[in-house]
């Protein structure tokens, strides 16, 4: 039933509608419901209802979820609103991700780097040697461009205070 529902709201845009029957589903942990949530979070084009699945994906808790929100995650069309997507991740262990974490920590604004380390200081699984290796030279190879850039920034603005005194 919410399910039908569900789709309805979604298909015309009755946003506030579908909001509250993910709520439902929320609270339900309605397992059934994973599949067509999964379908939305993929295809919506509204941000706020593809956190509101994914938080709705997150609180029913099923592992079947992580590679789907993954792929939203990386997906362009996310770009700027993957804060609360890798918040969705936190009830999970994401040692499986951890490259595309590290991607998202070096790249990603201010909330998405919180919510990627915050993802990356809670793995518990095991980390093969070459996928720990790989994130530890992008690590590095991250803070050496900010480095660069802290560098290039100081001799700016040492000029720019030189150009002051002119």
């Amino acid at each position: 039933m919410e399910n039908n529902s569900l789709r309805l709201a979604i298909e015309n845009e009755k946003i506030d509608e579908a909001e509250i029957i993910l709520e439902e589903i929320s609270r339900s942990k309605d397992i059934q419901a994973i599949p067509l949530l999964i379908e939305y979070l993929q295809r919506t084009e509204n941000a706020l209802l593809r956190n509101s699945i994914a938080l709705t994906l997150s609180d029913i808790g099923n592992e079947e979820v992580v590679q789907p929100l993954i792929d939203v995650i990386n997906d362009p069309k996310t770009l700027g609103y993957r804060g609360t997507l890798l918040y969705a991740l936190e009830p999970f262990d994401c040692s499986a991700h951890l490259e595309t974490l590290i991607y998202h920590l070096i790249n990603g604004n201010f909330e998405v780097q919180a919510q990627a380390y915050q993802l990356i200081e809670s793995i518990k699984g095991e980390i093969s040697d070459e996928v720990l290796l790989n994130c530890i030279i992008e690590v590095k190879e991250g803070l050496n461009e900010i480095e660069r850039q802290m560098d290039i920034m100081s001799d700016t603005l040492e000029t720019l205070f030189a150009l002051k005194k002119k």
